[in-house]
């Protein structure tokens, strides 16, 4: 995604563009913006809050398939095919979405350059996070996977580069957080007590400090994760805090 900086400036943008056309909504922790099969009438522009994407797997449970913040735009590629969502998206915290009916929407698409560019940047980030999960289960260790997981929080709150303590909130059940790490909750657990031990992070109630984030993100070169060997070394050892799963 986008630097937080130059983020804020075009979500301004966006706002501008689409004051006239959007309906805004809170939605409380746990509330649904839409369902998985249900037909997409609009989109949904996240203003403030975390929203989850979550998809149903063969035994009925929940698998989520993706974390979005603000900035991200729900539901642009079913509105332009004119299909189904494939998942659901549920709120994770309090959030502020602005909805826009999908016919004024893909009028827009087709008359604004700015929302057209903006658009291609979010499905191009999407795809790179695809092909970046495929890399991260083919070569990174679970401690690997673990550790770029916080560091893409860190990221999108623009804390990355501070040397000193930074804490991030998590509103995610573990069960979920392992399924974005694919590890088991009992190994989540493994892997933080032994990050902390290290001193690397300190655990809270639905929080985590990290305590040096300039160095954790640095030592995956976060920035420019293909291609560089460094990286690729680093992930497959897991920074040497794997366990026994």
């Amino acid at each position: 995604m986008l630097p937080p900086l130059e983020l804020d400036q075009q979500c301004d943008e966006l706002a501008k563009l689409l004051q006239d056309c959007a309906t805004k909504h809170v939605y409380r922790p746990g509330a649904y913006i839409f369902g998985q099969e249900e037909s997409s009438q609009s989109v949904h522009l996240i203003n403030s809050g975390m929203v989850k994407t979550v998809c149903a797997d063969s035994a009925g449970g929940q698998l989520i398939t993706g974390l979005r913040s603000r900035g991200w735009i729900l539901g642009t590629s079913t509105v332009i095919l004119g299909t189904p969502h494939e998942d659901s998206a549920i709120a994770v915290n309090t959030s502020e979405i602005a909805e826009v009916p999908a016919g004024r929407f893909l009028s827009l698409l087709r008359t604004s350059t700015f929302l057209s560019w903006y658009v291609h940047t979010l499905q191009s980030s999407e795809l790179a996070d695809m092909a970046e999960q495929r890399l991260l289960l083919r070569d990174a260790g679970s401690g690997g996977r673990f550790t770029h997981f916080l560091c893409k929080l860190l990221k999108a709150t623009g804390q990355n580069h501070f040397a000193e303590p930074v804490r991030i909130s998590i509103p995610l059940k573990q069960y979920e957080i392992a399924q974005l790490v694919a590890v088991t909750p009992e190994h989540l657990s493994r892997l933080a007590k032994e990050m902390e031990r290290r001193g690397m992070i300190r655990r809270e109630k639905h929080s985590i400090t990290v305590m040096n984030p300039r160095e954790l993100s640095r030592s995956i070169h976060f920035d420019s994760p293909f291609g560089a060997e460094p990286a690729r070394l680093a992930l497959a050892s897991g920074f040497g805090i794997d366990s026994p799963q």
